[in-house]
């Protein structure tokens, strides 16, 4: 279902580039992908892809970027909850009592057993500062794998590196599979307890409102004058799209009760992970159903690829080289499977 709410953001934008946009107001057919650059990446992806639309003439799409990515965090911080709150009073969520956890292998029940806390350090190397180091460490070995593959392009290539295609490839898609790779290793080595989740996420929610505060400061309001009719129907035609998703296949695709698993992925869609979460925290409180299991198993395998992922990042370069009618062509086959394995694994219950 994430897929099916991301390939149809950018079927839905580029067939409204071709048939409207393009047409009547003379937009670049780079902003076919905008919708899904904008919701589903939001401001850091639009930031990280600031040289690609330079690049391919379109500079402009970083402001309209900007403008999608700042719609679909309103839309999903503001009007989510409400629709959350409206669904969950329409059909509440069957609460479960608590049922006592049962002993684990070699003695003691679960809510006994103390977990092993993080190792603390000495105030001069600081715990803080061990979570920027290795931070710092996934970016520049990220970089330098970038650099390589740009190099390793243009030697099999014979090209100028300015003409590789890998180029293209923002630093921040291949920074998500080098701290995927990195949280592999650690777990394998057994120093996942040298570091603590709160830091991370300390430290990456700062990050996000520097990217958002940044991105509000550059935003070109003689762009956003220019192009308002055009951002306002991509806007409201990428809203529409997720919200035909949500209640229309939502229904048949999830399991019952249907909204909690639908409203993660809406909010994931439409604004950030965090929303999607919050969204699920909002119908689904006691954690009587899989969703937020089932969505935060989802991320892992949905995120390096759509969510500001590897697609998310050729996307520009590809409609630039195959064409707007192409890659719609292209990216509708892709959506029609999608949604037809939705409904092969579609839950019978539902």
């Amino acid at each position: 279902m994430g897929h099916v709410f991301a390939w149809g953001q950018y079927v839905v934008g580029l067939g409204l580039v071709l048939a409207v946009l393009g047409p009547a107001f003379g937009l670049s057919s780079l902003a076919g992908p905008v919708i899904a650059i904008g919701f589903q990446g939001g401001h850091g992806t639009a930031a990280g892809l600031g040289a690609t639309f330079n690049d391919l003439d379109f500079g402009d799409g970083v402001t309209v970027a900007y403008a999608l990515a700042t719609f679909g965090i309103v839309a999903g911080a503001v009007g989510g909850p409400i629709l959350a709150t409206v669904l969950r009073r329409r059909s509440p969520v069957e609460e479960h009592p608590a049922e006592p956890k049962s002993e684990e292998p070699g003695g003691g029940s679960g809510p006994e057993k103390s977990e092993e806390k993080p190792k603390e350090f000495s105030p001069l190397t600081g715990r803080f500062t061990l979570h920027l180091a290795l931070i710092a460490i996934i970016i520049g070995a990220a970089w330098f794998l970038l650099s390589g593959l740009v190099r390793l392009e243009t030697l099999l290539r014979g090209v100028e590196s300015s003409e590789a295609f890998v180029r293209y490839i923002p630093l921040f898609s291949v920074v998500l599979l080098m701290g995927m790779g990195m949280q592999f290793f650690l777990q394998a080595m057994g120093w996942t307890r040298y570091f603590d989740r709160g830091i991370f996420d300390l430290i990456s929610a700062f990050s996000l409102d520097l990217v958002i505060f940044g991105a509000l400061a550059t935003l070109k309001l003689t762009v956003v004058g220019e192009h308002w009719p055009s951002i306002l129907l991509l806007c409201l035609s990428g809203l529409a799209w997720n919200l035909l998703v949500l209640f229309l296949l939502g229904p048949r695709m999830y399991p019952k009760p249907w909204y909690p698993y639908g409203l993660g992925d809406f909010g994931g869609g439409t604004a950030t992970t965090a929303s999607g979460l919050l969204l699920i925290s909002i119908t689904d409180p006691s954690g009587a159903t899989d969703a937020l299991r089932a969505y935060s198993g989802k991320q892992p395998f949905y995120e390096p690829f759509m969510g500001g992922g590897l697609v998310t990042a050729f996307a520009l370069p590809l409609v630039a080289a195959w064409g707007a009618g192409v890659a719609l062509a292209v990216t509708a086959g892709i959506l029609a499977v999608w949604i037809f394995i939705a409904f092969r694994v579609a839950p019978s219950s539902s």
